[in-house]
């Protein structure tokens, strides 16, 4: 994909992907009273599409750099998922729970680099992803040294 260069030190990039994702969870009983549940296992695949930009812009001392982007995405199959349970107190009568995933999410993120010298560096990030049921905020902080 072509890049497009801002005043010498930003930089935009579009961004495109196809994606695929698994979920898996294993069984489990959940303790306690009368209506606590046994959990079948759940093996599922969603598949996904995703556009947007990332910034990048370079300090002046080129030993820092700040980045930023924005992807919408959107989930072309996998949105509704079932799970199979039962109440621990009725054995054999199992019922079928339907979750339905959001089918669009908007991500955006920060994040900035800075190389102590040409081997050592620290990288910080805030993402975040918006949909409409749920919302998922990220924190990364990476401490790295180049080979």
């Amino acid at each position: 994909m072509q890049q497009l260069r801002v005043q010498n030190s930003i930089v935009v990039t579009p961004l495109g992907y196809l994606g695929y994702s698994k979920i898996y969870q294993e069984s489990f009983k959940e303790s306690g009273g009368i209506f606590a549940k046994n959990y079948d296992s759940i093996n599922h695949d969603l598949y996904t599409v995703g556009l947007g930009l990332n910034l990048a812009y370079e300090g002046s001392d080129e030993k820092s750099r700040y980045t930023g982007y924005i992807i919408y995405e959107r989930m072309l199959d996998g949105y509704n998922m079932d799970a199979s349970a039962e109440f621990n107190d009725f054995k054999g009568q199992k019922f079928s729970q339907r979750y339905h995933l959001d089918k669009n999410r908007l991500n955006l993120g920060v994040g900035a680099e800075y190389a102590f010298n040409s081997d050592y560096f620290a990288k910080f990030g805030i993402g975040s992803e918006f949909a409409t049921t749920s919302d998922n905020y990220n924190l990364s902080v990476t401490f790295g040294k180049r080979f």
